[in-house]
């Protein structure tokens, strides 16, 4: 808000200073930089599911998918937006109309407008997103999608990203985090993480991603393996379950002839190509996951607590009832010192084995400033 007053300020000096026709010039540059300042915001449109988190401003607020609670907001530069399991955000990108579902257990950052003018940038830190042109009354968006040190780049049609750690059997590294590019309709790029050198001495490459087939690259590894295949089924059968609102017609499954042989170790094809990087220092971008919120592991959490804070206070009764016995005076009766120090045992043992349970007991993921 401080710009917006800013430039106000400017427009009345200037209207002050030039009359009339200063005021229509000065007028229309003001309502123009304004719009454009507001289109940097991406409209929260859809929610379904479980609980979600916005981290707008530095403060953090869990919502409920799907009920009014979450309407009206929006993602602005730097807010966070955290899905949980069975999550569903839908975002709408105005003007331009691109609509961004943002899939469960996937967390995104807005980092307003792109290199490109008019563009506008994120930042996948682990799950999947699709983006879409189909309905809108614009010309759509173009948007920027940073994974680790990899990007995509979506203008029109239909296109998914996935960030998530390799588990399939391919020229890639299993285990390893990576970025996968899978076109529905449209024509979306990918460019490749380059070292500093590299960049620095040519153009950036951008890989285009034809129709009905994927893109896959590793974001960390000093050689990036760049990997086309047919998209897989099991993730056209995701979206068409959990397909944008409104009634998007769902999408057609690959036949069974255009499945994916593994590549070999040291890829021969031309469908895979290699960016061989310099020898020159490269700073690795980390990547870091920002887990979700999760409801079964807010109740172990709190069931641990209660069960430490239980075996604490057994364990204090049996210390105090023996040490009533051992400090007591001399004139106590030796059988009630000795019952003293025997019942002492049993809320101490289980104080011990309470407290033993629950170190046991490690959710995941909590978070105290969550709401339940």
């Amino acid at each position: 808000m401080s710009n917006m007053q800013t430039m106000f300020a400017r427009y009345i000096s200037f209207v002050a200073k030039n009359g009339v026709r200063g005021s229509l010039v000065c007028g229309a540059l003001f309502i123009g930089l304004a719009f454009s300042a507001f289109a940097q915001e991406a409209q929260i449109s859809f929610t379904e599911g479980g609980e979600f988190a916005l981290t707008s401003g530095g403060r953090r607020q869990v919502y409920q998918g799907g009920r009014l609670t979450a309407s009206g907001l929006s993602m602005r530069r730097e807010d966070i937006l955290q899905t949980g399991q069975g999550s569903f955000v839908e975002l709408r990108l105005e003007p331009g109309g691109t609509r961004i579902k943002i899939a469960e257990n996937t967390s995104l950052i807005s980092d307003g407008a792109g290199p490109e003018s008019g563009s506008v940038s994120f930042t996948l830190l682990y799950g999947r997103v699709r983006l879409s042109t189909a309905g809108s009354l614009g010309e759509g968006n173009i948007v920027y999608i940073k994974a680790g040190q990899a990007q995509a780049v979506f203008r029109r049609g239909d296109t998914g990203v996935d960030f998530i750690v390799n588990t399939a059997e391919s020229s890639l590294t299993r285990g390893e985090p990576a970025l996968k590019i899978y076109c529905f309709s449209g024509k979306p790029e990918l460019i490749p993480p380059l070292s500093p050198g590299i960049a620095a001495a040519t153009s950036t490459p951008k890989f285009a991603v034809n129709e009905y087939e994927s893109l896959s690259i590793e974001t960390m590894n000093p050689l990036s393996y760049i990997e086309r295949r047919p998209v897989d089924n099991d993730i056209i059968r995701y979206w068409n379950r959990h397909n944008f609102s409104g009634g998007m017609p769902l999408l057609s499954a690959q036949p069974a002839s255009s499945a994916y042989e593994p590549a070999p170790a040291i890829p021969a094809a031309p469908e895979t190509s290699a960016l061989e990087q310099q020898t020159v220092p490269r700073v690795i971008e980390k990547i870091q996951f920002v887990p979700a919120d999760n409801s079964r592991n807010k109740k172990m959490s709190r069931a641990k607590n209660i069960i430490l804070i239980t075996g604490i206070a057994l364990s204090i009764t049996g210390i105090a009832l023996q040490g009533s016995a051992i400090y007591s005076p001399a004139e106590m009766d030796g059988q009630l010192r000795n019952n003293l120090i025997n019942y002492g045992y049993l809320p101490l043992g289980m104080g011990l084995l309470l407290g033993s349970a629950a170190l046991a007991i490690n959710p995941l993921y909590t978070d105290t400033n969550a709401g339940n």
